[in-house]
């Protein structure tokens, strides 16, 4: 899985203004193109949402950074410890080991993650989850990554869900695109 979907959103459109033009019987309106997508899905959306012919996008409970969204309950102390090599990456797949035959959920995330990423190891698949990100930093031209993005937008997060915090994720994308006038975007 690529982290840059708008890479493959593109060749979609690409593929779609092909076979409209070779098919024009069929009468599709390339000039009214939506994306949608929830939770990774809306992540997706708002990284095709930069293709300039996307006409509107709707994002359903995105995260911004997938780095921060599965670190979010480890500590900080112990994150910056492994991230400046004091702590192995063996070490951190065992503790991952340790704690997933008490944590069925966690089992079953860090399964998941493995099988979207082709990954064994707990450590790779969080290393990995650094390139899945909105922010700036983490951008190869390091510039927000949602400054691209001027279609209308409906970005929306559960206050409630397990998984995505709505003011850590939902708010920073909606904050984040910062191109779309206030009326033309949303967060319900």
């Amino acid at each position: 899985m690529r982290p840059d979907w708008e890479v493959v959103s593109g060749c979609v459109i690409d593929f779609l203004a092909e076979f409209s033009a070779k098919n024009p019987h069929l009468d599709l309106d390339m000039d009214s193109i939506c994306v949608a997508g929830a939770s990774m899905g809306g992540y997706f959306a708002l990284r095709a949402a930069a293709d300039q012919r996307v006409k509107a996008c709707v994002s359903i409970d995105p995260f911004y950074d997938m780095w921060d969204f599965g670190t979010a309950h480890v500590s900080r102390l112990f994150l910056s410890a492994w991230m400046k090599g004091w702590i192995g990456q063996g070490f951190i797949d065992q503790v991952m080991k340790a704690m997933q035959a008490v944590s069925f959920q966690l089992k079953w995330e860090i399964s998941l993650a493995g099988w979207f990423f082709g990954l064994s190891s707990p450590s790779d698949m969080l290393l990995h989850m650094k390139r899945f990100s909105l922010a700036g930093a983490r951008q190869k031209d390091g510039n927000e990554y949602l400054a691209r993005v001027v279609c209308p937008v409906m970005v929306s997060g559960s206050c409630s869900s397990i998984y995505v915090d709505v003011d850590e994720h939902t708010r920073r994308c909606y904050d984040n695109l910062i191109n779309i006038p206030l009326e033309h975007k949303e967060i319900p």
